[in-house]
Formats: structure tokens, C-alpha cells, sequence
């Protein structure tokens, strides 16, 4: 699994463009959902457009379930790119 709720995660992979780097709250709610296996329940910060399973239509909501391969965390820390080497003086 890629997140450890609760935690914040930033989407990585969305049949919806405008999802794909956003960054979402992970509370720890999930769904085993038939065709997409493990999801999170996750919080946006405002209503996106989505897919709604149940009424198989889009729809703008603020609550999801996204698939766990779909998610990397924000950990705080950096990454390996990212780091600076020391400055030798």
C-alpha cells in the first residue's frame, strides 16, 4: 500500500486530468470496490469533476474513492533528487 492514513497524498494517475497532482486527505475511510480493487476514501479541497459509481454519470464532489495505486504520499520529507549535497567550505 502506498498511503498509511490518516495522511495528506497527492493524486498520481485519474481518467480525470484536472485530478493529477492534486493534493488530497487521506482520513483512513476505504472501499474494496469491485472493478478498482483498494480505495481510499479521499477529501479534495473543493468540488472536482468525478465519476459517480453508483449513478454512473460525472458529477462535482468533494469526497472520493480513489485507488490506492493511484496515490503517493506527502511525507515531508525530501526526495533523493531533491536533496542538496553539502556545501564543503
Amino acid at each position: 500500500m502506498n498511503c498509511k492514513p490518516p495522511c495528506m497524498a497527492v493524486v498520481i494517475k485519474s481518467d480525470f486530468p484536472e485530478l493529477i497532482g492534486l493534493p488530497v486527505d487521506v482520513p483512513g475511510e476505504s472501499v474494496d470496490h469491485p472493478v478498482l480493487g483498494f480505495c481510499w476514501v479521499v477529501r479534495l479541497q473543493r468540488p472536482m469533476l468525478c465519476w459517480d459509481f453508483l449513478r454512473q454519470c460525472n458529477t462535482y464532489d468533494d469526497v472520493l474513492a480513489v485507488p490506492d495505486y493511484c496515490l503517493r504520499p506527502i511525507t515531508g520529507l525530501p526526495l533523493h533528487d531533491d536533496q542538496l549535497d553539502e556545501v564543503k567550505t
